[in-house]
């Protein structure tokens, strides 16, 4: 359904300069959170009369702090209970290790989108490994916002196996 309704309202009537809105023009909602105005070319003769289509997005507006922040807590204990579920069992295979960091990082990824945090983009870094008496090291390096990016690990172990998880939440503003 489309609604027209005129612009007589003084209080819509914006100074004559202000190209944006003029007297007399169309405003065209629609039911959607996103609406379109026409209105009259305020230029001279070369648009005399013609329609400029000014489009408005509603709901694609910066936000420069998240509505929901995204809790490490939350997403540690879901990528807990998928890492437990998929590796409970399975022992370290050299061939099978590398399908195998790509199915859990996009499980974990999915669990955690299902969450429901709004504007982030998820970064999921899983290593998989034989548990030996040696040892790891592992670095990640980015630039972000304190205020709103963080991250969350979870280091799953069972016999022959390891396996550390790493989600980084990064917020779109």
């Amino acid at each position: 359904k489309v609604k027209v309704s005129p612009r007589t309202s003084p209080a819509n009537q914006i100074k004559q300069g202000d190209r944006k809105r003029e007297k007399g023009g169309w405003n065209i909602k629609k039911e959607s959170s996103s609406h379109l105005n026409l209105k009259t070319c305020p230029a001279a003769n070369s648009c005399k009369n013609k329609p400029i289509k000014l489009i408005s997005y509603e709901n694609n507006m910066y936000h420069p702090q998240p509505v929901r922040k995204f809790s490490a807590l939350e997403a540690q204990k879901v990528m807990r209970s998928v890492l437990e579920e998929k590796l409970k069992h399975v022992r370290y295979d050299e061939k099978a290790g590398a399908r195998l960091t790509v199915d859990l990082a996009e499980s974990v990824k999915d669990a955690v989108r299902a969450l429901g945090y709004e504007r982030y983009k998820l970064v999921c870094y899983v290593v998989l490994g034989a548990v030996r008496r040696s040892e790891i090291s592992c670095c990640s390096r980015s630039v972000w916002s304190p205020v709103s990016d963080t991250y969350a690990e979870y280091c799953f172990k069972n016999d022959s196996l390891f396996a550390l998880c790493i989600v980084f939440a990064v917020y779109y503003e």
